[in-house]
């Protein structure tokens, strides 16, 4: 042992009593170490890497090279451990340094055949080991180096598909917001044709006067579906614009009321807000706002059933302003919630007067209201009604 310093030789049960010392020139301080546990002989704050060492020779059957900690006043240097299980024990030598097994091995003759066997079992275990460690890590390599090339081909063909699909959805872009201008004006011109037929339609027929008002409501229904597309299109091509000045938040959303009131009215729907104390101003684009919370509360009426009520509430929380629409409708599924902001989508509930939708309306106000650096969301629950909220900035600061 003296050409390769101190070393420790030992035996342990399965659960980690040392149960024989067969060599110890470290320190003296270890001979009283049987009927000890194993990771008892270390530094406190280093036994969590003697349990471990434990850990996988009882999990591997082996564990090699593992550097441990005596306590200073024994060791001051880390010792290198290896350890094997055989039968039912726990064979664990240790060495000062990381030298060949194989010659450390005569420095224990005086251990019977069946310990040497082990530890010559331990030394062959240790190299195949090694062996294999070698040649996993070279396929590991290779394969590691063919997954890279594919990946770097794939984000070539990803950005070129990415940059055919931008290309794509300009067009489309561009495609949608000429037709819909279009066809927006000669469909203006039919709707104020129906409305000056409708004025004088007494000679007419009954029959006659309600496919005029049929005719008038499909136009009405289409000129709201070309004006959301144009807002779509706009905003898709990055050219949603809001030009925010000081405004009244209140008296905005007593417009919306009025504007819209004759809608609820002919369904018995009772639009209740009650407008806070104190003035309520912000820096907004007003359009943009009245388009969200006339987006909102027609939706509300839409949803709703007759007899029932709409509560609008206006609060300041911060520095921002909350607006809310809560209706005493259908409900939306919870799991539908996710898909109320995205473009073209619906939910199951269904309108209550078989009012149509183009599935754009929330798609635009959650843009519109990130334009104000703001955030949208909704709250339902099925046959409980339905809360949408909206939160600006007062300032644009």
């Amino acid at each position: 042992m003296n050409e390769f310093g101190e070393g420790i030789l030992l035996s342990c049960d399965p659960e980690g009593t040392i149960t024989k010392l067969h060599h110890n020139n470290i320190s003296p301080l270890l001979d009283d170490a049987e009927g000890k546990l194993f990771p008892e002989i270390f530094m406190r704050e280093k036994i969590g890497g003697a349990l471990e060492f434990l850990m996988e020779i009882r999990n591997h059957r082996a564990s090699f090279s593992r550097e441990l900690f005596f306590p200073m006043k024994i060791c001051k240097e880390p010792v290198y451990f290896n350890g094997v299980l055989n039968e039912g024990e726990i064979i664990i030598l240790g060495s000062r340094y990381r030298m060949d097994l194989v010659k450390l091995l005569s420095d224990f003759m005086l251990m019977n055949n069946e310990q040497i066997n082990t530890i010559r079992s331990l030394i062959k275990s240790e190299k195949d080991l090694k062996a294999g460690r070698k040649k996993t890590e070279d396929l590991y390599i290779d394969d590691m180096m063919k997954l890279n090339n594919e990946l770097v081909s794939m984000h070539r063909e990803m950005a070129k598909k990415n940059k055919e699909l931008e290309e794509y959805n300009k067009l489309k872009n561009q495609f949608l917001g000429i037709a819909a201008h279009d066809l927006r004006n000669p469909l203006g011109q039919i709707y104020n044709i129906l409305e000056i037929v409708e004025d004088d339609a007494g000679s007419l027929s009954q029959e006659m006067r309600n496919f005029i008002a049929m005719a008038k409501s499909r136009s009405q229904y289409m000129m709201s579906m070309l004006n959301e597309l144009l807002d779509v299109s706009a905003i898709e091509s990055g050219e949603i614009n809001i030009s925010p000045r000081p405004a009244d938040i209140v008296s905005i959303v007593n417009a919306v009321i009025n504007f819209n009131n004759h809608l609820a009215v002919k369904k018995g729907i009772s639009i209740n807000y009650d407008p806070p104390a104190e003035p309520l101003s912000a820096t907004v684009d007003s359009s943009k706002i009245e388009q969200v919370i006339t987006n909102f509360l027609t939706n509300a009426i839409k949803y709703s059933f007759g007899g029932s009520n709409i509560y609008i509430t206006t609060i300041r929380s911060g520095n921002e302003f909350i607006l809310s629409v809560k209706d005493e409708g259908q409900g939306i599924d919870e799991k539908e919630l996710a898909l109320l902001f995205r473009p073209f989508q619906k939910t199951s509930t269904k309108s209550t007067a078989n009012e149509k939708s183009t599935g754009l309306g929330l798609f635009i106000v959650k843009k519109i209201i990130e334009a104000h650096k703001g955030r949208v969301w909704a709250e339902s629950k099925p046959g409980a009604g339905s809360i949408f909220y909206f939160s600006v900035p007062l300032s644009r600061g």
